[in-house]
């Protein structure tokens, strides 16, 4: 029996000692990042947050809050970013919680949702409803040892338990690249699809363009279907060099367009039957254009022919050349002012003899005067109304300084009663504010000022203030002459009136020492113990009349451990903010709000002498520690997880040795 009691208890200390150790020196061998530039859709095996394995419902909720995949982009600088839809967490554990990420450092939110949010750890019934990142894009950090990428976050509910002041978190994003495939974005090769298929085929020579058509037909094919990003980019070069290689003969074609339409009786027959043979030849030779210089070749040729041609009666030059004018497209002009144009157009005479040449180019110049006379529409300015709708209100409160600015830029740039013929202009302003609004940047969730910011009523007056220390009266806190004293102290909740969990590492009591009207306070510290876990306060901060956490200086070390702080003493009053932050992985190594309760009735002063030598202010004279609770949920979960496997350890030993 005593034999089997030993091995028991050795099994435990071992688990035990299992559970306590979470960081290890392993290194994790882990697929390569892609190289190439590109998006990749990377499986995520899990978000480390240093929560030991038996907690294993925090455990997982916590490894599942950013997803089972992101999106890994690599730019063409080698910069990586990812997107993370984070995800609501659910934590069973004596209670259903709600739990949901609110910043991670350095990141962008995408977009936002409303979810559920528990606001006491006990209380499970205590839920709100807020508004929380859904999809967030933050650089990717450079890897740890163990192949993890760190990031600091903050969670909502850690945030509650800590008083509502924000707590960060330091995680691990492990990532699965050997199983990573790449995420093929369409929407370049889409839009020169869209753009090349926009040119007009009567433009362009037949050779060329039937090319052109070939490979619009083999991208087509490719898309949603192409096997890399490399192969959809080598498709858009194929495009842009089919389309480069296109001829414009657009020119020649208007110039063949007008010559057919030229009236045969204006002319003399030989020379009209000459134009004509003309004509049919370059018209025919157009379709087997393989370069510019054959287009232009044969545009001159038919300039020259069109010189050739003899009017009979009078010349209606001026006529045909105000008629090659008119606009090809009248659905940009008014109704009426189009009209009038077609009108002065319809009211040409043809055949009209050498007599009536003034009438002939009256004709021309009628025309001429309608074109200039031509009212262009207006511009349609419906996107732009449409884009406006979707600026949101009161971005200055919800979005950061730099993207709102964007936005209210590109609303400054719209220019109202443009004409159609600045309709691509129109449609950019439009373009432009949509652009600027997806771009929105919300705020990061700034942690929430600590209250007492404001100086308390009984902070030090100046010297010239102080009222005279009554010499066997008692002492005055707030006008204390120049010496040294001493004060019980406590460490307190931070929110709670009650101990600290971390309350014996603070040995009372405290000096005060007095020198040219400073205060400076003197506390110190020692190892505390949970279950087999000892830790010593390795830093701590103070909460200044300025509203910021400064550092306590370290006075004093025992084998590298902390063993006295000072600093200025603030204020007077009952109670010190402070950080404190012991450094135990298990926490993150985070720094934990807690408060320093200074106890003044008990002042005493132990010398007239600021710099009594007898009296050693890095030391403490007497007093033992005092216990209490934290403010950390990591630290409540902890230790509820190690009660609950001691009591778990202890029945299954009383059920062994019964069964013994």
């Amino acid at each position: 029996m005593k034999k089997i009691r030993t091995i028991f208890k050795k099994s435990s200390a071992l688990l035990l000692a299992a559970v306590m150790l979470i960081s290890t020196n392993i290194v994790h061998v882990s697929a390569a990042e892609p190289a190439g530039a590109g998006k990749y859709n990377v499986p995520v095996l899990g978000l480390d947050s240093g929560i030991p394995p038996f907690l294993t419902p925090v455990k997982e909720a916590f490894s599942k809050s950013f997803g089972n995949n992101v999106t890994l982009e690599i730019k063409e600088d080698g910069t990586k970013e990812i997107t993370v839809n984070l995800q609501h967490m659910v934590v069973n554990f004596g209670g259903v919680y709600h739990c949901n990420v609110l910043t991670v450092q350095g990141a962008t939110v995408l977009s936002t949702r409303t979810e559920q949010s528990s606001q006491q750890f006990g209380n499970p019934s205590d839920i709100v409803e807020r508004e929380v990142p859904a999809v967030i894009k933050v650089a990717l950090p450079q890897a740890n040892q163990e192949g993890k990428y760190p990031f600091i976050i903050t969670v909502d509910f850690m945030n509650n338990m800590n008083g509502g002041n924000v707590k960060p978190l330091d995680v691990a994003l492990n990532l699965d690249f050997a199983n990573a495939t790449e995420v093929i974005d369409y929407t370049a090769l889409n839009e020169k699809i869209a753009e090349v298929k926009a040119y007009d085929e009567a433009n362009y020579a037949a050779i060329g363009y039937a090319q052109l058509k070939t490979v619009i037909a083999e991208a087509e094919q490719l898309v949603n279907n192409a096997s890399s990003s490399a192969e959809v980019k080598e498709m858009i070069a194929k495009l842009d060099q089919a389309k480069d290689s296109l001829v414009d003969i657009s020119e020649l074609v208007t110039l063949i367009a007008e010559s057919k339409e030229l009236k045969q009786d204006n002319y003399t027959e030989e020379s009209y039957a000459k134009f004509a043979t003309e004509l049919q030849r370059i018209e025919k030779e157009s379709k087997e254009i393989r370069t510019a210089e054959d287009a232009q070749k044969l545009l001159k040729q038919l300039e020259d022919a069109k010189k050739e041609l003899k009017y009979v009666g009078g010349n209606y030059s001026k006529v045909e050349a105000a008629l090659r004018k008119i606009p090809k497209t009248p659905s940009n002009y008014t109704e009426e002012s189009w009209k009038k144009l077609m009108d002065a157009k319809n009211a040409v005479e043809y055949g009209l003899g050498e007599a009536d040449q003034e009438k002939i180019d009256g004709f021309a110049k009628n025309i001429e005067d309608c074109i200039k006379a031509l009212e262009l529409k207006d511009a349609d300015y419906t996107k732009v109304d449409e884009a406006l709708k979707k600026v949101p209100e009161d971005m200055e409160k919800l979005y950061t300084e730099k993207s709102v600015k964007a936005v209210k830029d590109a609303v400054n740039a719209v220019v109202r009663d443009l004409k159609i013929d600045r309709q691509k202009d129109v449609d950019q302003m439009a373009a432009d504010i949509e652009a600027a609004v997806k771009k929105l940047e919300k705020k990061s969730e700034k942690p929430q000022k600590p209250d007492g910011q404001q100086k308390p009523n009984g902070q030090q007056k100046p010297d010239s203030q102080q009222k005279p220390e009554e010499e066997n009266g008692p002492l005055d806190k707030n006008n204390l002459k120049d010496g040294i004293y001493e004060v019980s102290v406590q460490l307190y909740h931070a929110t709670n009136d009650q101990l600290s969990m971390a309350a014996k590492s603070l040995v009372s009591p405290a000096k005060i020492v007095v020198k040219n009207g400073v205060k400076t306070m003197y506390v110190y510290t020692q190892p505390m113990t949970f279950g087999n876990m000892t830790a010593s306060l390795q830093e701590m901060r103070v909460f200044d009349l300025n509203g910021n956490y400064q550092n306590a200086a370290v006075q004093a070390t025992n084998e590298g451990n902390p063993t006295c702080f000072s600093f200025q003493l603030p204020h007077t009053e009952e109670f010190i903010k402070v950080q404190v932050n012991p450094h135990v992985e298990m926490m993150g190594n985070q720094f934990l709000d807690a408060r320093i309760r200074v106890n003044y009735q008990t002042l005493s002063r132990v010398s007239k002498d600021a710099n009594d030598v007898k009296v050693n202010v890095l030391q403490p004279s007497s007093g033992n520690p005092k216990t209490g609770d934290s403010t950390n949920v990591a630290m409540y979960v902890i230790i509820l997880g190690l009660s609950l496997l001691a009591a778990g350890t202890l029945v299954y030993k009383r059920k062994f040795y019964k069964e013994k």
